[in-house]
């Protein structure tokens, strides 16, 4: 007598898991359907076989075992599209055990992706399966003659932050890896309108308990400087949660979410974590997590009070430009070590 073969998705990807990764695993793929569903059991099969092989529960995974499934996959000679794809399906995964509760954190938050070249690598499905590299799509709308949508009624993205600019606050999580082994995270904000930036906080566990008091005390610090914010821009992050947001609602704010994978729409915050890693962390030794804070905050004394911005012509955030200079012979330059020796600045001696 032979026996019916399980019809759910969840008992083919692994046969032994715990009660709370069923419910999370059941969960997840229960909210999708078709081929969506099915590829994600893929992913989610050879990412539980290969922490089965390592005898790790699931949700015993931290941040590194991530990071070493992902080069496991370049490893055996895996495209960056499909890398990236099966990152993409393990961080929803821990999303949504996280905002069912049965996680603090997300390992797979930070998690860093391969660079995908969208013509080259990405890939899309349509209604019969077919896979279709979109750069094909574009060739093939080009050749008809078929122009791109019109745009659409009212202000684009652009203009609305340039618009806003003075009402809008842009905050985002960044990695940053200490000499003890160790990676943390680092929460930093900043204003659309005077660029002024603030670093909040670094943590090697960004729970929802800390984020939602760091929230608190960024809005004790504009009280204290009577500024109004009506916009918070951050990205889509698992440890940006609910009741983080709940805090700036309760203080009259509009929450604005960016779209997935679109980094643009948070340009001013990335270019400045781009500048910090540029022009500090890539430069510096950082022992630990407080040596880590006191050269962010002399970054940020730098940033704010000496470091030059197009945006404001030239003037920093919490300096304004001298008055014009008519004879540079009457003047002389001294520069001023800080952070080390790491960065300079050059002011004029009086």
């Amino acid at each position: 007598m032979t026996t019916a073969a399980p019809s759910t998705a969840l008992t083919t990807i692994q046969p032994a898991f715990t009660d709370a990764e069923r419910v999370a695993l059941a969960g997840f793929l229960a909210g999708y359907r078709g081929l969506t569903r099915e590829a994600y059991a893929l992913d989610l099969r050879q990412f539980t076989t290969w922490c089965r092989n390592r005898s790790l529960p699931l949700f015993a995974v931290c941040r590194a075992d991530i990071e070493s499934f992902a080069r496991d996959l370049e490893a055996r000679g895996r495209a960056r599209a499909t890398v990236t794809r099966r990152l993409s399906t393990i961080a929803g995964f821990y999303k949504y055990a996280v905002e069912e509760e049965l996680l603090d954190h997300s390992p797979a938050a930070h998690v860093r992706r391969p660079r995908v070249d969208y013509k080259s690598h990405a890939v899309v499905l349509d209604r019969n399966g077919i896979t279709v590299a979109p750069s094909t799509v574009w060739q093939i709308l080009k050749n008809a003659g078929i122009d791109p949508a019109p745009r659409r009624e009212g202000p684009g993205w652009a203009e609305f932050l340039r618009s806003q600019a003075q009402g809008i606050l842009a905050l985002d999580f960044f990695t940053a890896d200490l000499l003890n082994g160790t990676q943390v995270d680092v929460l930093a904000v900043i204003e659309h309108g005077t660029r002024r930036m603030r670093v909040l906080g670094a943590t090697e566990h960004p729970v929802q308990a800390w984020v939602v008091q760091q929230a608190r005390n960024l809005l004790m610090d504009l009280e204290d400087v009577e500024t109004r914010v009506k916009f918070v821009l951050h990205d889509r992050d698992a440890s940006l949660t609910a009741a983080f947001d709940e805090v700036f609602r309760a203080a009259g704010a509009r929450i604005i979410r960016a779209a997935v994978q679109a980094s643009r729409m948070n340009s001013i915050m990335e270019r400045w974590v781009g500048s910090c890693r540029r022009e500090l962390l890539d430069r510096t030794l950082v022992w630990n997590q407080r040596h880590l804070m006191i050269v962010l905050r002399e970054y940020e004394d730098f940033y704010n009070t000496h470091r030059p911005h197009r945006a404001l012509k030239q003037a920093a955030p919490l300096r304004q430009l001298p008055d014009g200079i008519t004879d540079l012979d009457q003047f002389r330059v001294q520069r001023r070590d800080r952070a080390g020796g790491v960065i300079h600045e050059y002011r004029l001696v009086a």
